[in-house]
């Protein structure tokens, strides 16, 4: 047996469902704050609009 004695194949859509928005709820916010964090970009903000 490829996925051990509770494999279900038929599941897989719902499960790499719930796998991928797992995966979101878990790298939209990391990836919000590093844009918050990052120096270059307000720098470049400030230059490009004049704040």
């Amino acid at each position: 047996m490829s996925g051990g004695p509770y494999c279900r194949p038929v599941y897989w859509k719902r499960n790499t469902a719930i796998v991928m928005d797992g995966i979101f709820l878990v790298c939209i916010p990391i990836v919000i704050k590093s844009a918050e964090l990052d120096v270059f970009y307000r720098i470049l903000y400030r230059i490009v609009l004049g704040f």
